[in-house]
């Protein structure tokens, strides 16, 4: 069984990961849609994920 720190820096480097793509994912996004719809489906689609993790 993996220890509570290795899987602590698992985490940690998940969040990394997953914060470096978002910048060029969002300038992709926006190309196929405007700024303001493309803000409410970023904020609809967090709004139905992440109270799964809370």
């Amino acid at each position: 069984m993996k220890s509570s720190k290795t899987n602590n820096v698992l985490a940690i480097i998940l969040v990394m990961v997953l914060w470096a793509i978002c910048y060029p994912l969002i300038v992709m996004g926006l190309n196929f849609a405007p700024h303001i719809t493309f803000a409410a489906m970023r904020a609809s689609i967090a709004g139905v994920i992440l109270p799964e993790f809370g």
